[in-house]
């Protein structure tokens, strides 16, 4: 309409418009839902209100079923390349022996330490991680993560 300068064109462009919009719609989901879904990006939408979310869910209900890619504490080079070969994450959690996480390694800072000569020691995997990340339990409520997270920008 701003084109021709006729508003007559107003009904014709308005229905074209609306119509192309449902018929997308029904052959799919979207472009943007498809690539969530493409990337298996974890994803908790802006519209969420705490009260919307059933009260009974907890974390675990909405993780994956696979395993965690890790870094054990006392893994060395081995543990490294382990968690970082194959995947394309920039943050692997830092593990200790029976498993619990004491912290978070950066990608960047694990692919340097491979670089250095000789073996990794715990203190190089220590000293090159965020010892203090924020953690969410499996029991944890979701309304509570949820707005954790969304809290955090995240």
């Amino acid at each position: 309409v701003e084109i021709t300068g006729d508003p007559i064109m107003i009904f014709p462009v308005g229905f074209a418009t609306v119509f192309a919009v449902l018929v997308g719609n029904a052959i799919n989901h979207g472009l943007y839902h498809a690539l969530i879904d493409v990337q298996s990006s974890p994803y908790l939408p802006d519209t969420w209100q705490s009260d919307q979310l059933p009260p009974g869910i907890v974390v675990q209900d909405m993780m994956p079923r696979n395993d965690p890619i890790v870094v054990p504490v006392q893994g060395g080079k081995d543990g490294i390349h382990a968690a970082i070969d194959g995947n394309p994450f920039s943050g692997f959690p830092l593990v200790n022996a029976d498993g619990a996480v004491i912290g978070i390694c950066e990608r960047k800072n694990l692919e340097e330490l491979l670089q250095k000569d000789g073996p990794v020691t715990e203190d190089d995997l220590k000293y090159s991680s965020d010892l203090y990340p924020v953690t969410v339990r499996r029991y944890f409520p979701l309304q509570s993560a949820y707005q954790l997270f969304k809290a955090m920008d995240m």
